[in-house]
């Protein structure tokens, strides 16, 4: 039975937020959306870096819609790994201990050390995940977007200092992520299929606001962090999951066991200024849906590439 999932510290070290990051008066947006661009480009090209994600969805601050635990369970996740040419490793910090291991366009997959089998989105019992991180696709789609910097704050990460430019994705820009996988998707857009007179129709980009925060070491030019807040309209859930998603076996939540909640904020009055907390600005909760997204590189071009067994070259048909 799937165990309840677990934020904890993973083989990558501990993970520390911007601590006290202070913002100048004033900055030139299209000189730090510039330099920006340039620093997403820049760790896009490295191969052989290490990372962790995680993410997960949030209860409305105080709101009356919820979200039931299993769906909290199914739709979080936190995943430790390194890309590489052509290659990338994950471990999954679940119950499971399942691990993926892509070579060009097959996926090798086991749980709890078990022998690897090929699958293709899903994990080695066959269970299928909602979302797999991809963070080189990440980076390189958010190099080539136009961003529009509303913030710039410096601070400390993991006792190094930080640049931390902050931008606010157009609708078409979230629909570039979200569509091409590189963002999980918030739960009123999670496995709809939209259905018209003439058969499929486009799929509809959720009405969400998406905030990205982006830390960097400006000596080095490299991201270190990428976060995001995702704010979309609550919906009643389950019926907007389709097409057989059934639930991996999860262990029920613990008796009084507090819900994962965005902290209620008020509603800034009109044309008043955000205010921001480690580059993320804080918008009102109530009445959301609120999804956590945060992605932590290091190791950039220094993490080991996977050394490939006999077993796994035969399953890769080497």
């Amino acid at each position: 039975m799937r165990s309840t999932m677990r934020f904890c510290v993973v083989l990558l070290g501990v993970l520390l937020p911007a601590q006290n990051p202070t913002a100048p008066d004033g900055f030139d947006a299209p000189a730090t959306a510039k330099r920006l661009q340039e620093v997403l480009r820049k760790t896009a090209g490295i191969r052989d870096t290490a990372f962790v994600a995680q993410w997960r969805p949030m209860a409305p601050g105080g709101g009356a819609v919820g979200m039931p635990s299993v769906l909290v369970e199914r739709l979080s996740g936190k995943v430790s790994g390194s890309w590489h040419e052509g290659a990338a490793l994950m471990a999954f910090d679940n119950g499971e201990q399942d691990e993926l291991l892509q070579q060009g366009r097959h996926t090798l997959a086991r749980s709890r050390g078990g022998a690897w089998c090929v699958r293709r989105n899903s994990f080695a019992d066959g269970n299928h995940f909602e979302f797999l991180p991809d963070p080189e696709l990440l980076v390189r789609l958010l190099a080539n977007l136009e961003l529009v910097p509303t913030h710039r704050s410096f601070g400390r990460l993991d006792d190094r200092e930080v640049e931390i430019v902050s931008t606010t994705l157009t609708r078409e820009q979230i629909g570039e992520l979200l569509f091409a996988g590189a963002h999980p998707r918030p739960f009123s857009a999670t496995r709809q299929v939209a259905v018209g007179p003439g058969g499929r129709a486009p799929a509809t980009v959720p009405d969400a606001v998406l905030d990205v925060a982006i830390a960097f070491d400006p000596a080095t030019k490299l991201v270190l962090r990428i976060r995001s807040m995702c704010y979309s309209k609550a919906s009643g859930g389950a019926a907007v999951l389709v097409g057989g998603m059934a639930a991996r076996p999860v262990a029920p939540p613990k008796a009084n066991e507090p819900e994962p909640k965005a902290e209620p904020q008020p509603e800034p009055a009109e044309g008043a200024p955000l205010e921001y907390t480690d580059g993320l600005p804080v918008r009102a909760a109530e009445g959301k849906q609120v999804l956590e997204f945060d992605l932590r590189l290091r190791d950039h071009g220094k993490a080991a590439a996977p050394t490939l067994d006999a077993a796994q070259l035969r399953l890769l048909g080497r």
